[in-house]
């Protein structure tokens, strides 16, 4: 990442973003002229979850992520607590989700999703972008992007967070593991209140996009490509976090990241 020289970034209202509303909030978020993203906190501590999926990414096979860092972000006076991130796209690159890419093709996935196992919509799915983009090593990528939401708990994950990127010749590149601010039970202002039991809280989490159960979509994996990702636990927690979030939201993320470390022990090198 571009050096960030400070934790109070100013940006201007020319710099937003419009953004359609997600199944989880609707983040305020700016590209600034220098080449950065940033992304205000809306329903809780998704900058936290931002940063601390990235320091997990760091320490993983997984060889492309988006790297953010927590911040407080100030737009005319006003401040938000965030987070902030390098733009990934290179000059003339354009991020096609998978949901955009079925449409050009004249395809409906959601159509193609029904009335079939989960396996079989993974496998297809793969298949399908595999013969859209001819990127051959999208069903690996597409595995350890799922397995990796199973562990944080990535609720959003849905078929407009998950993307290819085309270049100016209409080649196509993986894209950078991005967008987990919706992991780690980050919603504390609508659906798990830090006053509620993790453990319980971590049993109400419906994923996306294959099936709504986690190791349903790890069963669908296992199955259709084989489990791959590996992860390290030495993280770096105190990475700015305290800066902007307090123990609580820390504590918490640091609560999952143990229960569910119990729950996928095949992760971890």
């Amino acid at each position: 990442m571009k050096k960030i020289l400070s934790s109070a970034i100013n940006v201007s209202r020319d710099e937003r973003v419009d953004s359609s509303p997600s199944s989880k909030g609707n983040q305020i978020k700016w590209r600034t002229y220098d080449g950065f993203w940033l992304k205000s906190d809306d329903l809780g501590y998704e900058g936290l979850s931002e940063s601390i999926a990235s320091e997990l990414l760091k320490k993983s096979n997984i060889q492309s992520y988006a790297p953010y860092v927590p911040c407080i972000i100030t737009e005319e006076g006003v401040e938000y607590r965030g987070c902030i991130s390098e733009d990934f796209l290179t000059s003339g690159e354009s991020l096609i989700t998978i949901s955009r890419l079925y449409e050009t093709h004249e395809r409906d996935i959601y159509a193609e999703f029904e009335g079939k196992n989960a396996s079989r919509r993974l496998s297809e799915m793969i298949e399908t972008v595999t013969g859209f983009t001819k990127l051959q090593e999208f069903g690996s990528w597409l595995g350890k992007l799922l397995e990796f939401d199973a562990f944080i708990l990535n609720e959003d994950r849905h078929l407009h967070n998950i993307a290819v990127i085309r270049r100016l010749d209409n080649s196509f590149r993986l894209m950078p593991i991005f967008d987990n601010g919706a992991a780690f039970l980050s919603d504390t202002r609508r659906d798990y209140p830090l006053t509620a039991p993790t453990s319980i809280l971590i049993n109400k989490v419906r994923c996306k996009p294959i099936v709504t159960l986690f190791d349903k979509q790890i069963d669908a994996v296992s199955e259709v490509v084989g489990l791959s990702l590996k992860l390290e636990l030495n993280i770096n927690f105190e990475a700015g976090s305290h800066k902007y979030y307090d123990s609580k939201e820390v504590g918490r993320i640091k609560q999952i990241i143990d229960i569910q470390s119990k729950r996928y022990p095949h992760l971890f090198i």
